[in-house]
């Protein structure tokens, strides 16, 4: 389990989920977990509840988010159809560790100057707590009912107790943080986002944005925790704003780090994208990049509108692009390109960021290496995501459960197993054609016989359904030349 300790770069805003518990919630009666301060995956069969537990954390972060930064206060999305069947009630509860700066006092009550070696930060543990009943649905911070005390000891809060321990973690950090952040655009923000699958969408047609906003907050958070609320629509009038004021000023840092993170995330010795523009020679404003294929040993260019990529390649693009958005609003004082570390949003900035399903849509070369990218391309956030797909599982460098008949086991690093390895491991059968298992069955049949022609017609088949590196063919290869042998 982390500590607050564990949490690096304590001068920006920063929140990491440590743990959450859940009891007679949906299909669980009890499950806990604990999950890695850069990447936990879930695996599990469809209706196993990996949605559930995603659903779960998102509504927590949507009470911080709220109650917390917006000064809030809205009703829990939480249901009574939530509380398992047979059950009265059902609780949940997630604790998070929270990093951020004091707030700065020029003199302390004796007008000395605040001595030099005292932390410039705050490292807090804050846990809140949901409960749904048959007369009762909240989500609280842990202990007592949360916004009527805390504003009233917002009200009642002198200079000495900002920064007194003896306040609750949760009533301090809403209380340091009204104190002292500014919303001018000097302090970063930890974004908090929520891609529920099949939630983009990637019709441009379909445009309903009204994203021109001079609210900071509401730029970063707006729809990020609600996982159908996503849309292309808003990253193409951000992107538009920006590349206009690109164009006049010159000073376009924005558009090269989000080209950059889709040259990076696109990156493939087969294909690459490259210059991400608005192209206002159309009779439409349409978002347009480069797709550069390999093609007879050279490379080929042509420039396609964003809406032609296949579903795969539109569905990991507004994913990269989203992100990478909303970690450049949320950290407007770092305005470095890709490779300088310090001075970049896309490397410095923080979060959590939910993705269910990651593997929808995704072409098996993807799948394996969409989370070492993403991990790269945004080195500080934290990832917890699901998939159905082993092959996502080789690319994951952090914690790893399997959700199964309401069961979690945390699994070992796969990054080193075999496909049918992992399927074995993970208890997963693994399924074939038809006509490859009769083939199979006649080329052993074959060998019982000592049939060689027999065998060897079978060996051929197979041969042509099974991939080049497929160890199982060596195996019936053996096979059938010791039969040949034999004979």
């Amino acid at each position: 389990m982390m500590t607050p300790k564990d949490i690096i770069e304590p001068n920006r805003y920063d929140i990491r989920l440590d743990e959450i518990r859940l009891q007679n919630f949906r299909g669980f009666t009890s499950l806990q977990l604990n999950f890695h301060e850069r990447l936990t995956a879930i695996i599990g069969d469809n209706g196993a509840g990996k949605s559930t537990i995603l659903d779960v954390i998102s509504e927590h972060l949507r009470f911080f988010l709220q109650h917390i930064l917006l000064d809030d206060s809205p009703k829990s999305n939480f249901k009574k159809s939530d509380i398992k069947n047979g059950t009265l009630i059902s609780n949940t509860k997630a604790n998070f560790l929270l990093t951020y700066p004091k707030f700065e006092e020029e003199e302390n009550e004796n007008n000395n100057q605040v001595p030099e070696n005292e932390p410039d930060f705050f490292n807090r543990q804050i846990t809140a707590t949901s409960i749904i009943g048959l007369n009762i649905n909240k989500i609280e911070k842990e202990g007592t009912s949360f916004l009527p005390n805390i504003k009233k000891e917002l009200s009642h809060a002198s200079k000495k107790e900002l920064s007194n321990e003896s306040l609750d973690a949760f009533t301090a950090f809403y209380i340091d943080f009204h104190k002292s952040f500014r919303n001018d655009g000097e302090d970063s923000l930890p974004i908090l986002v929520y891609y529920g699958g099949n939630s983009i969408n990637t019709n441009f047609e379909d445009s309903t944005s009204d994203f021109l906003m001079d609210d900071r907050f509401k730029e970063i958070y707006r729809g990020s925790l609600i996982p159908g609320r996503f849309t292309f629509n808003d990253f193409f009038d951000w992107y538009n704003r920006r590349y206009k004021v690109g164009l006049i000023t010159q000073i376009q840092y924005e558009i090269d780090l989000i080209n950059n993170a889709i040259i990076e995330v696109f990156s493939d010795t087969e294909q690459y994208f490259k210059n991400l523009r608005i192209d206002y020679h159309t009779s439409y404003e349409a978002l347009v990049i480069d797709k550069v294929i390999l093609k007879d040993s050279h490379f080929e260019k042509e420039t396609i509108d964003i809406s032609q990529m296949s579903s795969g390649e539109k569905n990991l693009f507004a994913l990269v692009s989203d992100l990478a958005m909303r970690l450049i609003t949320a950290n407007p004082k770092l305005k470095g390109m890709s490779g300088v570390t310090d001075n970049n949003p896309l490397l410095q900035g923080k979060g959590i960021v939910l993705i269910d399903e990651i593997d929808l849509h995704l072409h098996p070369k993807w799948q394996s290496k969409i989370l070492p990218k993403l991990m790269d391309l945004f080195p500080k956030v934290q990832f917890i995501i699901t998939t159905h797909s082993p092959i996502v599982l080789q690319g994951v460098n952090g914690i790893i459960y399997r959700l199964n008949a309401g069961n979690l086991t945390k699994i070992p690093p796969l990054g080193g197993w075999k496909i049918e390895q992992i399927l074995s491991h993970l208890g997963l059968k693994q399924h074939y054609g038809k006509k490859y298992l009769e083939l199979v069955d006649e080329f052993y049949d074959a060998c019982k016989i000592k049939d060689i022609i027999g065998a060897e017609n079978s060996f051929n088949m197979i041969h042509l359904l099974l991939p080049d590196e497929s160890t199982f063919r060596i195996i019936l290869k053996n096979r059938l030349e010791t039969l040949k042998e034999s004979w």
